[in-house]
């Protein structure tokens, strides 16, 4: 089993987060929908507060980057700022929920990975 198989599986474990068709072989993405924004619409055209991780593995690292922002009705992230504070209080705890357990697990990563924020 390669690298990517590995962490793939590893990954999948932490939750709903990883989503496996947008990862190449050496990065992966994650992403939360943390807070709906409106339940009036259909589900399938729904959009939602929250954020996403782009993680990619380099040697022994595996360096991350957060953004925050909006999901919208076609399905894409905009990095739109969040004005409502108990909207933004959500989102931030739902990511750091998030990165302690993702720094749990690359603890407990064979061979050993290092997690570092990308510069």
């Amino acid at each position: 089993m390669g690298l990517k198989s590995r962490l793939i599986k590893r990954f999948a474990s932490l939750g709903p987060y990883l989503r496996e068709d947008q990862c190449g072989d050496n990065r992966f993405f994650f992403d939360c929908l943390a807070v709906c924004v409106s339940i009036k619409p259909a589900p399938e055209t729904r959009e939602f507060w929250g954020w996403w991780l782009e993680l990619d593995a380099q040697e022994q690292t595996l360096f991350y980057s957060y953004r925050f922002g909006l999901f919208d009705k076609a399905g894409n992230w905009l990095d739109e700022p969040i004005k409502e504070p108990e909207v933004q209080t959500k989102v931030r705890t739902t990511q750091q929920d998030f990165h302690i357990r993702l720094k749990n697990l690359v603890q407990e990563l064979e061979p050993p990975f290092s997690l570092s924020e990308r510069p």
